[in-house]
């Protein structure tokens, strides 16, 4: 399974404005888009207005609940999902969803698949 960052104003249209802020939706079979902002799952708690992005992003790779993170990931997988969109208002910018994508993809996927 791979975990692709996306920008969610920017997505196919698929996606009605309703669908982008439910938590998940699956398009197929095989893909399933999820709201990566704040209050899912995937979500950065890190106040923007409080710190700059770069900071941001830096707490959150080194606080965020990566257990709950890649199980829920995982069980995407267990049922046969084979690409995860985890998507945010923020890229192209830098975003925290490329941490996530990030680690699963070079960390997780090994033991999952």
């Amino acid at each position: 399974m791979k975990v692709v960052p996306i920008n969610f104003y920017r997505t196919p249209e698929v996606l009605s404005p309703k669908d982008k802020y439910s938590r998940t939706l699956q398009v197929d079979k095989n893909t399933i888009y999820c709201y990566a902002g704040r209050g899912s799952i995937f979500g950065n708690y890190h106040s923007k207005k409080e710190d700059p992005r770069t900071k941001q992003i830096s707490d959150f790779k080194h606080n965020y609940d990566r257990e709950s993170v890649i199980n829920k990931l995982d069980s995407f997988n267990k049922e046969g999902i084979t690409t995860v969109y985890v998507g945010c208002s923020c890229l192209p910018k830098e975003c925290h969803t490329e941490e996530v994508a990030y680690d699963y993809n070079n960390t997780f996927v090994s033991r999952s698949d």
